[in-house]
């Protein structure tokens, strides 16, 4: 198990370009784990079951994702991926939600990260 008792682990997943949960072939993502914000691991390219095994690899606390139907394409879906995950992850859409949605720059900036152009998925 790569999961550590010290720290919280989290898991930022986003959606490669040219892939979506609405197509046949599985859909591939980017995906970061940091332990208290410094990485400690990351994948370029990984199909979505790989994502799910190493989800149960590092069991991070939070996963955090751009929008949540980047991981299924309807909210019946969502909710058999759900079922596939540790049950004491939270999942947190960092764009928000409805009118409070926002932008990814938008969030970083908050943060105190800049971003210049379109971020690529590690980012």
């Amino acid at each position: 198990m790569k999961r550590s008792d010290r720290g919280v682990v989290i898991a930022g997943v986003d959606i490669l370009p040219g892939y979506s949960p609405s197509q046949k072939k599985q859909p591939h993502y980017a995906v970061v784990f940091l332990r208290d914000g410094e990485v400690i691991d990351s994948y370029e390219d990984v199909s979505f079951s790989r994502l799910i095994r190493l989800i149960w690899d590092y069991r991070p606390k939070i996963l955090a994702i751009d929008n949540v139907f980047e991981l299924a394409e309807n909210t019946d879906k969502l909710v058999k991926v759900l079922s596939l995950l540790p049950p004491e992850i939270d999942i947190v859409q960092i764009t928000g939600w409805g009118l409070n949605a926002l932008n990814v720059k938008t969030v970083a900036k908050k943060y105190g990260i800049e971003i210049h152009g379109k971020p690529g998925p590690l980012k």
